[in-house]
């Protein structure tokens, strides 16, 4: 507690004389969590997640921001106070500085990204219930430096997790936008099980009839041998996105993305699998009454995992919201749907509050 209070009041003496306002914002999330187990087995738990935000606004060239995570559950299995984020982003007249815990979202894509070396966005074990499924926060510095009108070269360094300084990993991209396409090409050095590798990326999105993006990567290392490690690491990612609007406001919103390893197996019993998309699908109606289906599927063993949920905005600050998932899938599949200790299904019932 003593750390934490530390913390809280070096976030204070670093916001203050950077604006002449700071924003609060609390969310707290209640929840009761009902799981199904492979015995069939009931376990109910109770638990609270507090998410603290503060952030600066008063200048236009400086932006500070940190949020803190507190979580709890009536078994006391989670408890723990983190620091999510903590950082200030300064813009000077020929480039913009960022430094502190927070992530650079470099590439294409909300839950597959080939693009982002930098914080290897491309896992198929997701997490359903997080507003983002990409929420990996790294302490970095970075600086962008404009190149024309819609155009920029960016270059970063994320401090290592060790104190190795060799562990650290850096990166440059280059990024445009002409008309309706924008693209980037990326390089970066870091570590991976291989050792020491430079990635190469690219990115590319546009609109065609939808919204559509794709990004790639692979590796180079060094001494090994480069053509195995590059047929190894070779990862692609794409998707597509499009909204319908109908005439009692209500929209419907369909994202398709996939991940594709394509030196990988494309036969059930051999790993690493070669393929995996990620389908979702989420109706809203004018009312704020959200209702959503989402999944990862592993197309190789024909497995998934499977999330339905809906949410309900009742009025400012406060939301209700249940949520329904499990897997689907034999022992052996990337997604089982029951194995020793697992969970079959969960629901999760609860409240928001933003205040």
């Amino acid at each position: 507690m003593k750390r934490f209070i530390i913390i809280i009041l070096s976030v204070f003496a670093l916001t203050f004389p950077l604006a002449a306002q700071l924003n609060l914002r609390n969310e707290i999330s209640l929840y009761n969590v009902i799981s199904l187990g492979e015995d069939l087995d009931l376990t109910y738990v109770q638990g609270a997640q507090n998410q603290l935000m503060i952030s600066s606004s008063g200048y236009s060239n400086v932006k500070a921001e940190a949020a803190f995570d507190f979580t709890f559950d009536s078994l006391s299995l989670t408890d723990s106070v983190s620091l999510e984020r903590l950082s200030v982003k300064s813009r000077f007249p020929s480039f913009t500085l960022t430094a502190g815990k927070t992530r650079l979202d470099w590439g294409e894509g909300i839950a597959f990204n080939a693009g982002n070396a930098l914080f290897d966005d491309t896992t198929y074990q997701i997490t359903f219930l997080e507003d983002s499924f990409i929420s990996d926060y790294k302490w970095l510095t970075s600086v962008k430096v404009p190149v024309g009108f819609f155009s920029f070269v960016e270059a970063a360094v994320v401090a290592p997790s060790s104190a190795d300084a060799a562990d650290t990993t850096a990166g440059i991209r280059y990024y445009n936008s002409e008309n309706d396409i924008k693209y980037e090409m990326a390089l970066a050095l870091r570590n991976d099980d291989s050792g020491k590798v430079i990635t190469p990326s690219f990115s590319l999105s546009g609109n065609i009839i939808v919204d559509t993006y794709i990004s790639a990567a692979f590796n180079l290392p060094y001494p090994e041998e480069i053509l195995e490690e590059v047929k190894d690491s070779l990862v692609i990612t794409a998707g597509a996105f499009h909204i319908l609007t109908f005439e009692n406001q209500s929209t419907l919103s369909m994202r398709l993305e996939t991940l594709l390893y394509p030196f990988a197996s494309f036969n059930a019993a051999e790993e690493p699998l070669a393929l995996f998309a990620y389908p979702s699908i989420q109706y809203s109606l004018a009312n704020s009454l959200t209702f959503s289906l989402q999944s990862v599927v592993s197309l190789i063993d024909a497995s998934a995992s499977v999330y339905a949920g809906s949410s309900w905005n009742i009025f400012d600050g406060l939301s209700l919201f249940a949520y329904l998932g499990g897997n689907l899938g034999e022992a052996e599949d990337t997604f089982p749907s029951s194995t020793e200790d697992s969970t079959v299904a969960s629901l999760s019932v609860g409240l928001t509050s933003i205040f």
